[in-house]
This record gives structure tokens, C-alpha cells and sequence, in this order.
């Protein structure tokens, strides 16, 4: 059993009626012709044929657009003469876009007594395991006397986490780490799966709910399809986790080989006998390290392995990484 939409998709041009009235109130119908490959299908066949307007969708046509008028009706008849063919007349009305009848939002599908027009908006934390790479204070004890204290402020910033050899700790520190939560629920008209898909763990590149870009983590946007008297609607859900101190991903500029170049050579008298490249890295001993070693920020090792040097006198880069695109929010009117 299957049904085709006559001409074309197109509607019959001359079943076309509209309504407008001095309350904002408008109507649209449009009349399809369709045929049937058996006498025996029903109007259920014809009205979700492919082509016909699904419930929800709002009223458009080629010359005329109006997001604020749902399709919330179909009736189908049959042709007197022809068996084979229906005439399904889908009516549209922005009745059904707000609880007194009048124009809305055009994002809200509405009945107000069975379904939330505003937004459901609970905030929240949630709380997580992260390595920790910088300290404010370091406290050295032996035999439970203070033998080094480093203060970030003394130090003119905050206190990389490694030992009294300059090395990382393994495993790393780890400290708890707040994030605040927005969680969102709400009634829409339409969703699309394909927008949310580009959407789905992207950071906000405009100022949103009075945060900076790249301070929101938008996560993937879900939706559960509402069928309720004759209209569909979506009830999507998603969560919103801010970072204020934006989403990078921190990581020891360290490695186990260093990058000469042919300028360092000329200028600096310590890779005068390196070769240009890629060098592995040597303990002062000249055996190859079999650790990563941590790096100046300039492709080159921070200290020479088993250098004598203060802890103060280390102090390591750290590459920031963003892997999160950014896109505009305010667009998805979500709130």
C-alpha cells in the first residue's frame, strides 16, 4: 500500500484559502490531491503520505511564509469519482501557538494547561576529578620541619606541581573542581536534528545569559516527540556547564626530543655541536633520557637533566588547547 501527492507536492492552487482577523488570529488551508495504488487504502494511508505536511510544521508555500501558523488539522476525502483518489485539506491556524489564540513566539506549541510555554531552568553543580598542574602555596617538611615554602604571590605566580628533581608526579595531583549546570527543558514546534547536531558541545561565540564567549559548554540538545490532539510538538532538553575559566585543555610543554634550529646554533653557544633537527634529549651524563623532559616553550629541553638548579628557578610552559568549536546561542532562542 502506498499514496502519491499529485502535482508535483504542490497543493491545488485553487483550494487555497486564508484568514486574518484584527486579533492577530490567521488561518490557512491547503488541499492535496493524492492517489492511492489500491481502492482498498484509507485516510490514514493518504494523510501521512510522503509529501503531505506532517502535524507541527508551520505554513509555507513558495511566495509566503508564516512560522507563527501550525499545522495542527488534516482531513481526508475521498474523490466521488475515483476511489483511487483523496483530497487531504491540512488546515494551519496560529491558534494553536499560544494559550489565548493570538500570534506567538513561533518556537511554542501550545495548549497552556498540558504543556509549559516558558522554560523549565534548574541550575546546579557538578563536581569532578581534574590534574592539577599549578599550586598557590608549596610547603617542603623534613622530619616535620618547614624546610621550603613557595607562595605564588612571592613567586610572581602561581607554583608548577613537580618534585624537589624538577620531575612530574606520577600519577599526577588531582584536585575537585565545581562546575556549575544549567539544565533546560521546554516545549517547541519543531526540532531539528541536524542543527542541534552542529550544536551539540560547541562553545558559546557571543555573550549569553551574562557570560563571556567561550565560557559555555552547550551539551547535545534532546527531544522527545508529543503527539496530543491532533498536534506535535517536542519536548527538548539539554544542559548548559560553564567554565569561567574557558574550556582549554592544559598540558606540560615537555618531550623526550628537542628541535634545533639553524639559527639556534649560530646564536646560542650551547647547541653550537647539535645537529639541525630533531635531537633526543641527554641527561647531563650524555645518556638519552627515558622520561619526558620539560621544555622552554621554544622546542628546547627547560634544564639539562641532573642540573643542580633551585626549584624556584623552573618554571615550566603549558600549552592551553581548545578542541571545542565556537558558535552564536542567541539564535537557538533556547531561553
Amino acid at each position: 500500500m502506498s499514496a502519491t501527492v499529485l502535482n508535483n507536492g504542490l497543493p491545488k492552487y485553487a483550494s487555497l484559502t486564508g484568514r486574518d482577523d484584527a486579533t492577530g488570529l490567521r488561518e490557512y488551508e491547503a488541499v492535496y490531491a493524492v492517489e492511492c495504488d489500491s481502492p482498498h487504502d484509507g485516510p490514514k494511508t493518504v494523510k501521512t503520505a510522503v509529501g503531505i505536511p506532517k502535524y507541527g510544521d508551520y505554513w509555507k508555500t513558495d511566495n509566503e511564509v508564516d512560522t507563527d501558523a501550525f499545522l495542527f488539522d488534516k482531513n481526508a476525502e475521498a474523490d466521488s469519482e475515483n476511489t483511487q483518489i483523496w483530497n487531504v485539506t491540512c488546515t494551519y491556524s496560529t491558534a494553536t501557538n499560544s494559550a489565548d489564540g493570538q500570534a506567538g513566539a513561533g518556537l511554542v506549541i501550545p495548549e497552556q494547561k498540558e504543556v509549559d510555554l516558558a522554560p523549565e531552568l534548574e541550575w546546579d553543580f557538578i563536581e569532578r576529578s581534574v590534574a592539577a598542574y599549578y599550586a598557590y602555596e608549596a610547603l617542603l617538611y623534613q622530619g616535620g620541619r618547614l624546610i621550603l615554602n613557595l607562595d605564588g604571590k612571592r613567586t610572581g605566580g602561581t607554583v608548577p606541581i613537580v618534585n624537589s628533581a624538577k620531575d612530574f608526579f606520577d600519577p599526577p595531583l588531582e584536585r575537585d573542581e565545581a562546575r556549575l549546570v544549567l539544565r533546560l527543558s521546554r516545549a517547541v514546534g519543531s526540532y531539528n536534528p541536524l542543527l542541534a547536531l552542529q550544536y551539540a558541545n560547541v562553545l558559546n561565540s557571543d555573550n549569553y545569559l551574562g557570560f563571556p564567549p567561550k565560557t559555555i559548554l552547550l551539551k547535545p540538545i534532546k527531544a522527545k516527540a508529543v503527539f496530543d490532539k491532533g498536534l506535535t510538538y517536542y519536548r527538548i532538553s539539554t544542559e548548559m556547564h560553564f567554565r569561567l575559566d574557558l574550556w582549554y585543555h592544559d598540558i606540560w610543554d615537555a618531550g623526550m626530543r628537542e628541535f634545533i634550529s639553524k639559527k639556534d646554533r649560530e646564536n646560542d653557544q650551547k647547541f653550537k655541536n647539535r645537529d639541525i633537527g630533531y635531537n633526543h634529549i641527554k641527561n647531563k651524563d650524555k645518556s638519552l633520557v627515558s622520561e619526558p623532559v620539560l621544555l622552554d616553550g621554544k622546542g628546547h629541553a627547560l634544564v639539562q637533566p641532573g642540573d643542580d638548579l633551585d626549584l624556584k628557578e623552573q618554571v615550566p610552559c603549558i600549552w592551553r588547547f581548545r578542541t571545542e568549536k565556537t558558535m552564536p546561542f542567541g539564535p537557538l532562542q533556547l531561553i
